[in-house]
């Protein structure tokens, strides 16, 4: 079959199924033999209908579209937390605001950046929004080339339209996917990973989080984790999938050693919150004798985080070391000892009562960041915040102990006291759910530990 005989036969097909798009993409793949070089890229006039929808790459990704069609990219427009937290609250105080009217800008840049460069930042309505090409699509991270000033941050993205995807590997020919550094490097996550509020306040730090990290040192990008088989590292080294990138409607399918997978998992993915950190109970003593006081304490590891734990959204993200004591069937909840501010320890504090006391028990450890507004309140609106006042979240691969004290129970003679460690995680308060009428997160158990401590 020579090859105008098998284009007319492929438009053919297409043809019978209504697909008059997909001829039109499959015959631009073919024009791009004449396309301009990636060297040239930055020219190209910005127009954001030339990018296509991520089906129109199912055609050939099948695979792929699937992962990512099942992602927080995907989503990150259509996030009912995202839009409540704009529309709701943001959009209504834009007028008069430039301020605020910037820092929606930098919202709907990483949250639909199509959307953005369509409508040049200013998107106050749902309607402005092409359902089709809403989200992160896959023709827009493939289409960017670099970020506009000394560090990404913000949405300052460099990405322009065009038939040339740039990715992560190198091809013999470059008719269609070119190789470009910047795919395989954590700065094109941080583009959209990493933000600073109109305060001049950092209110997203995970790009900065792995940055000084050991992970950085290491050279091991996000998306060795993020776009790894199973999300983290195995002995220090990511695992991939592997097969066919692609399937071609002509010649031999090409199958790699190794394949990013596009699911993106991250703190909305129960997989990946799982088995991140690690607990141990360390008793000083193996036995006691009832009213005997005990100190001992609990050490948590972030193990497998390549950045602080939680991220992200982090005035929003609550993490809580819960401690019990099981005697005869009874449980006796045992309180952190209370060092430091009053902020990491649940229910000290009207604050704290205030934003979790909905959903963390008294006394239990808590990890997170608290912002504060203008007016010196708490604020989980983190373009209100003017200052970053409280902070213990767990660094990379940061190990913590937190100390406990238990009474042994006079009544007790002998058996055992079996003590429970318990890390819970909450992608955002109760408090906030009600307040903008949310939907409930749900609470993650990511691990437990028990020790026994024998009664003499």
């Amino acid at each position: 079959m020579n090859r105008r005989k098998g284009v007319l036969l492929y438009q053919s097909g297409c043809a019978r199924r209504g697909s008059a798009k997909l001829i039109s993409f499959f015959l631009s793949m073919l024009a791009t033999f004449f396309f301009i070089s990636p060297s040239a890229a930055d020219n190209i006039p910005v127009s954001a209908p030339e990018y296509q929808a991520s089906a129109t790459c199912r055609i050939c990704h099948e695979k792929i579209f699937g992962q990512h069609e099942g992602s927080m990219h995907a989503r990150a427009f259509s996030n009912p937390v995202f839009q409540a937290q704009y529309f709701q609250e943001l959009v209504p105080l834009i007028p008069g605001n430039e301020a605020l009217g910037r820092e929606a800008v930098r919202c709907i840049a990483c949250h639909s950046p199509i959307t953005s460069l369509k409508h040049k930042g200013v998107v106050t309505t749902i309607g402005q929004v092409d359902q089709s090409q809403s989200g992160v699509v896959c023709d827009f991270c493939h289409r960017v080339v670099a970020f506009r000033g000394e560090r990404p941050e913000g949405g300052n993205f460099i990405s322009t339209p065009g038939e040339k995807k740039f990715g992560p590997f190198r091809h013999a020919s470059d008719w269609h996917h070119v190789y470009h550094e910047l795919q395989t490097k954590s700065e094109i996550c941080g583009i959209c990973h990493n933000d600073v509020n109109h305060n001049g306040l950092e209110i997203k730090s995970t790009y900065s989080e792995w940055k000084e990290s050991s992970y950085a040192k290491k050279k091991i990008e996000c998306q060795d984790c993020h776009m790894s088989l199973d999300g983290f590292l195995t002995d220090n080294k990511p695992s991939y999938d592997s097969g066919e990138a692609a399937k071609r409607p002509f010649g031999k399918p090409y199958k790699r050693s190794k394949l990013y997978t596009h699911r993106f998992p991250g703190a909305h993915s129960q997989t990946q919150i799982e088995g991140s950190l690690t607990l141990t109970i360390a008793l000083k003593q193996t036995s006691a004798v009832s009213g005997e006081e005990i100190d001992f304490s609990v050490e948590v590891f972030n193990k497998l985080a390549g950045h602080s734990m939680p991220s992200g959204s982090s005035d929003l993200r609550v993490l809580w070391l819960q401690l019990y004591a099981t005697v005869d069937g009874r449980q006796i909840s045992i309180p952190v000892v209370s060092e430091g501010s009053s902020y990491g320890i649940a229910g000290r504090g009207g604050v704290a009562k205030d934003v979790l006391g909905m959903d963390v028990p008294e006394g239990s450890r808590v990890y997170r960041s608290v912002y504060l507004d203008a007016d010196g309140k708490q604020t989980l609106s983190s373009y209100k915040a003017v200052k970053v006042i409280f902070d213990n979240r767990l660094k990379a691969e940061e190990r913590r102990g937190e100390q406990y004290r238990f009474r042994v129970p006079n009544d007790l003679k002998s058996g055992q006291v079996n003590l429970t460690a318990k890390l819970f995680y909450l992608r955002y308060p109760s408090s906030f759910a009600a307040a903008l009428n949310l939907e409930k997160a749900r609470q993650v158990e990511m691990v437990t530990t028990t020790q026994d401590l024998a009664i003499r």
